[in-house]
């Protein structure tokens, strides 16, 4: 089991650099008192000028996180640490961290060159408590903003006391998902406070096009028993004029090919028009699917009513998806020969097996075609596995959860017709050897988003590659304990004809997903080893139709992996139980683009995060629940089109206390 203190290293020395070494030479005169003293004295000057004169830079946040760069000697510091004075500094060993945090940050936000237009505040102090099925809803007026805008951010602040599970956020405006979050889930019966920003601009569309925007913020939460806690959410929006000429010079010079391309592929452009993939009959619920679909459970869900303006050049789709009940973890869900092994003992093993992969297709009335497939990036929430595991800084992505986006341009002469029509699903195997159901169930919100101006025009051509599918398992058991091996993979790869300035293209697109999983049970399932792997791979080659030369390759790589030990044991005589656990997650992704004409990568996007701690969590009915946690976390994030940004934080935590907090931003 990994231990935190593997992780902190003592500086090296030098002895023949570093150390000043007495000689033992008898023939040499005695030193004078400056010789004798000379080491000590410049030692003193050297410790005068360090701790006295010597000040160091920080970068201090206020609970607003209102940011500002000041100076301290290392004499003052000292000095008013002893005397327990609070130094606002982000890496003071001393200083009390009271709010969870993601070291995920968005790839943009608001700086002090932007200049500030309007704000509107949506939920004050709302309170959530049990408000399982209901929605909190506010209307507002896009006309309110004074000035021209062309970036919008949304702030979200949750604080929480007493005790609950985390619990997931949805928020729509209109009807279309702009944003999937989830809660903390508290540690102690302390009061834990977040706040997030996320970028919505992607959305503006909405704001320019729409009279009235409705809120509906969904955040189902229930109060019974021991469950006591209550949500208090306070959510604005902030609108900007961006200062885009600060940081242009830094950005790579691609030819218009190329970034028509990176746009294609990728779009930072706002969509022109967006409307939500699922409307409820029912105007105060969510719109949301849960799928599987309870008198459908093995077939996918249909979209059979696109409404596509004739004026669209491209088009696409965003599912945001989480695997919810028996499938949060479904990672760690065992084959269904094995399903419910130790729940005797309890121990509870979910069925379904450890992969998930989302399929999309594009159906008419004589044939089903795959376009898409991809093996969903799991969420831990803050409850998983360990609660105390997750506090202060947060796992990764629980704050924002991601949608898949799935650019439908090449399939839009198709979709417009009216026997065409799209489908998904959430399956466990990719392989008619296997049983492809999962378990109950899956939340999905989506958007459909139009663009009236594309500069690749496609044709009505598309090359089916063939297909190609694996799923391997391998297992042994014994009374008491399981070894399960379960491997998958899928190699889904398309061909494009498109146009550009009058000269024809060839597009090719390969989406290449692999999963291993490792899973180890012992001790009737209390002791448990999980060890995961996702590859996600898309490949993208452009070729001149007329010469056949390779113009443009691009790769879009993702690895993560995750590594959990969780061991638990129970009280004899009492319904206490003690969880001790040790996590690592580690998560990369690269984004480059090869260029013929110069022979050379240019480097898109690089994010390499990291997480690895240790926790016990203690439950006890007439105690309560308590536990620590102390943990190391690391992002570093460098995004070189169509902006310029880099960001880099690392953090230490010993026992749910931040005594290292080290962040640098350009």
């Amino acid at each position: 089991m990994l231990n935190i203190r593997d992780y902190y290293k003592p500086p090296k020395f030098d002895g023949e650099t570093d150390m000043l070494l007495p000689t033992n030479n008898a023939s040499k005169k005695p030193p004078s008192f400056y010789e004798k003293y000379k080491n000590k004295i410049i030692l003193l000057l050297l410790f005068y000028i360090a701790f006295f004169r010597v000040s160091f830079n920080y970068t201090y946040c206020d609970i607003n996180e209102n940011c500002s760069t000041k100076s301290i000697s290392a004499f003052r510091f000292i000095k008013d640490t002893i005397q327990h004075k609070p130094i606002p500094i982000s890496h003071n060993p001393f200083s009390e961290i009271s709010k969870s945090f993601d070291i995920l940050k968005p790839e943009t936000q608001s700086n002090k060159y932007d200049n500030h237009v309007f704000t509107h505040e949506l939920l004050i102090d709302e309170e959530f408590g049990h408000t399982w099925g209901k929605l909190a809803t506010k209307i507002f007026n896009p006309s309110d903003i004074p000035e021209e805008y062309d970036f919008i951010e949304m702030t979200l602040d949750v604080s929480i006391n007493g005790t609950q599970y985390d619990r997931l956020i949805n928020m729509y405006l209109n009807n279309v998902i702009i944003w999937r979050s989830s809660t903390i889930e508290p540690l102690n019966r302390q009061i834990t406070k977040s706040r997030v920003r996320k970028d919505i601009t992607k959305y503006i569309s909405l704001f320019k096009n729409e009279k009235e925007i409705e809120l509906k913020f969904q955040l189902d939460n229930i109060i019974a028993g021991d469950l006591d806690g209550i949500f208090i959410v306070n959510l604005k929006i902030d609108y900007y004029l961006k200062n885009k000429d600060k940081f242009k010079d830094k950005i790579p010079k691609l030819n218009n090919l190329e970034k028509a391309l990176l746009n294609s592929l990728n779009p930072y452009d706002p969509p022109d028009r967006i409307k939500p993939l699922f409307l409820n009959k029912q105007s105060n619920k969510a719109p949301l699917v849960r799928f599987p679909i309870t008198s459908n459970k093995n077939k996918p869900y249909k979209l059979d009513s696109l409404d596509i303006n004739e004026n669209s050049q491209k088009f696409a789709m965003e599912l945001f998806i989480s695997g919810n009940a028996a499938e949060e973890f479904w990672y760690s869900n065992v084959l269904d020969a094995y399903n419910e092994k130790f729940d005797d003992y309890g121990h509870s093993t979910l069925g379904h097996g450890p992969v998930r992969y989302l399929n999309v297709y594009l159906c008419n009335s004589l044939d089903t075609v795959k376009i898409f497939n991809s093996i969903p990036i799991p969420v831990v929430f803050t409850g998983g596995f360990s609660p105390s595991l997750w506090k202060p800084v947060v796992s990764l992505g629980c704050f924002d959860l991601k949608g898949i986006y799935i650019d439908l341009t090449p399939y839009l002469q198709f979709l417009v017709l009216d026997d065409y029509f799209l489908e998904f699903e959430v399956v466990s195997s990719n392989t008619k050897e296997f049983d492809s159901s999962i378990g109950d169930n899956w939340l999905i919100s989506g958007n459909l988003m139009e663009w009236d101006q594309h500069d690749l025009h496609f044709k009505n051509t598309v090359k089916e590659m063939p297909l190609i599918d694996e799923y391997q398992t391998d297992a042994k058991e014994t009374d008491s304990s399981l070894k399960q091996n379960v491997t998958s993979s899928s190699v889904l790869s398309k061909e494009f004809g498109f146009e550009f300035k009058d000269k024809d293209y060839v597009l090719q697109v390969t989406y290449n997903n692999s999963l291993d999983s490792h899973i180890c049970l012992k001790e009737y399932g209390s002791d448990e080893t999980s060890v995961l792997s996702i590859n996600q791979f898309k490949n993208y080659t452009v070729i001149d139709d007329l010469t056949k030369e390779i113009i443009i390759t691009g790769e879009d790589n993702t690895i993560y992996a995750f590594i959990e030990t969780l061991k638990t044991s129970d009280g004899k005589k009492s319904q206490e139980s003690r969880f001790d656990t040790n996590a690592v997650t580690s998560y990369d992704r690269a984004v480059k683009m090869y260029t013929a004409r110069n022979d050379k990568f240019v480097d898109i996007l690089k994010v390499s995060a990291s997480q690895s701690g240790d926790a016990f969590y203690h439950i006890s009915p007439k105690k309560g629940n308590t536990g620590t946690g102390s943990s190391v976390h690391s992002v570093k994030i460098k995004r070189n089109w169509p902006f310029s940004h880099k960001y880099s934080r690392d953090v230490v935590v010993t026992k749910n206390k931040v005594i290292i907090d080290v962040h640098k931003e350009e």
